[in-house]
């Protein structure tokens, strides 16, 4: 009875959540917009996790939300209240137990408090019975049940503003809320986000100034992760690390051109790179916390956010336009001639008076944020991730320097990346041309053609002289 009268509950409180995203967008001042994002923002909070993780997206959707909104909802990106550490500690002891292993055989102590608290979790700083000092990731009790009765609520809420035209903004939000969906759906099984974690590793093996936590596969659960502790600086702790003699600028250099590598040439990132995740370290390596929150980009669309990176760079607003497009940022069922005019306007009006070297990365976002309710302008869903990782990597950048920009770190290694995958893919294409057969397959035939020019070429005889005389 409990839950169905929570789901009633969630149903008619969160219904005013859409109709204030829409009236309270174009239609106040935003003076009223910002009291209605406060009351709205205290709504989520009240409405419990589920909410909460729903009010953290949105501080990434311009699309979605006003200006206001997503100021607002960037404070729900902070900690929350802990749970009960004694629940915790029995949440641990079940999990071992499930494993057959008892709690005392494995840590010699459990902390009365948490190090951190989050809206599906919280972390602890314990010490294994071997000396190993851990940190060990507790679930929120309940959290599954809880979220799935709170998507049926919402499931029922987009309905509605899908029926609604005038405040559903033409979107369909039962797809939106699917997403969402199973976004937490992977965020809740840790043991997807400890092989998120040594997926990472793996990617970064080879580099030195990259570490990633060692995971205790024994001792964790879908619901309990045990992973290696590793202490260190959180990057907007400037002066600690200016006053360790080391360089905060130098440690946002690292951490962005491993999200070059990552967006380019892996097509796998941590999408959740805040301040508690990151840490810099006093040999100047910078360590990568809490995989739970990932993303995967497919090879040409890769190809394509290079490009755009380039571009926003070279302050080259046509081609911008064409690669937002080209990446799915213009709605389904809308024609590029009424996407285009409205977005080169924004671009227009803010490269053109803004110098190359301070090109930032969220003003370009609120900039857009004036045209999304009017033009058919949308950010995809495999782009929903990237965007929520950029904005927090360049305010953690300008919490550094006021003078930051993402756009002025990342264009050398980004100009770097353009040329060798280019290469590569140029390359790709002249082996195949060389190679391939009518047919589409490798032929034996023509890579010995190949290997006796390039042969006849350095001894100095005709390289059309390519005739099979040995066979």
């Amino acid at each position: 009875m409990a839950g169905y009268l929570r789901l009633v509950g969630i149903v008619f409180r969160s219904l005013p959540l859409i109709i204030q995203f829409r009236f309270g967008g174009p239609l106040l001042d935003s003076r009223a917009r910002q009291k209605r994002a406060e009351a709205v923002r205290k709504l989520l909070v009240a409405l419990g996790p589920t909410f909460i993780k729903i009010g953290q997206a949105l501080a990434n959707r311009p699309d979605l939300v006003p200006y206001e909104y997503l100021k607002e909802f960037e404070k729900l990106l902070d900690s929350v209240p802990p749970f009960s550490s004694l629940r915790a500690r029995f949440m641990v002891w079940r999990s071992l137990r499930g494993k057959g292993i008892r709690f005392d055989e494995v840590f010699k102590d459990f902390p009365k408090r948490p190090i951190a608290s989050a809206s599906l979790g919280q972390v602890y700083d314990c010490v294994l019975q071997n000396g190993d000092r851990v940190a060990v990731k507790v679930q929120r009790p309940g959290m599954r049940r809880l979220i799935e009765r709170d998507i049926a609520a919402l499931m029922i809420v987009a309905g509605f503003a899908e029926r609604r035209k005038e405040i559903g903004l033409g979107l369909n939000w039962t797809d939106t809320v699917r997403e969402f969906s199973g976004m937490i759906s992977e965020e809740l099984d840790f043991e997807r986000e400890r092989a998120n974690g040594e997926l990472f590793a793996e990617n970064f093996k080879k580099w030195k100034e990259i570490r990633v936590p060692r995971f205790y596969p024994e001792y964790s659960t879908t619901t309990v992760l045990v992973m290696e502790f590793i202490d260190g600086k959180k990057l907007t702790d400037v002066a600690a690390i200016r006053a360790a003699g080391q360089d905060p600028l130098l440690a946002m250099e690292i951490v962005i051109r491993s999200y070059l590598k990552q967006l380019i040439e892996d097509g796998f990132y941590h999408a959740d790179p805040h301040p508690g995740n990151l840490r810099y370290q006093a040999d100047g390596r910078v360590a990568f916390f809490d995989f739970g929150m990932a993303g995967k980009l497919e090879p040409e669309k890769r190809s394509l956010f290079l490009d755009l990176l380039i571009h926003v760079a070279e302050k080259n607003v046509e081609s911008i336009v064409r690669d937002l497009a080209e990446l799915g940022f213009l709605r389904s069922g809308h024609e590029f001639s009424e996407f285009r005019p409205a977005v080169e306007a924004v671009f227009h009006r803010y490269l053109d008076s803004t110098d190359r070297s301070s090109i930032r990365f969220h003003e370009i976002v609120y900039a857009l944020s004036e045209v999304v309710y009017r033009y058919p302008f949308t950010i995809p869903t495999h782009f929903t991730y990237i965007l929520r990782a950029l904005l927090t990597l360049e305010g953690l950048g300008m919490s550094i320097t006021p003078a930051f920009s993402f756009f002025r770190f990342a264009k050398p290694y980004a100009a770097e990346m353009f040329f060798l995958t280019e290469a590569k893919f140029m390359a790709r294409k002249i082996f195949d041309v060389i190679f391939k057969a009518p047919d589409s397959r490798y032929s034996w035939e023509r890579m010995k053609k190949f290997s006796r020019m390039v042969l006849n070429y350095i001894t100095d005889k005709s390289i059309l002289d390519l005739d099979d005389k040995s066979d």
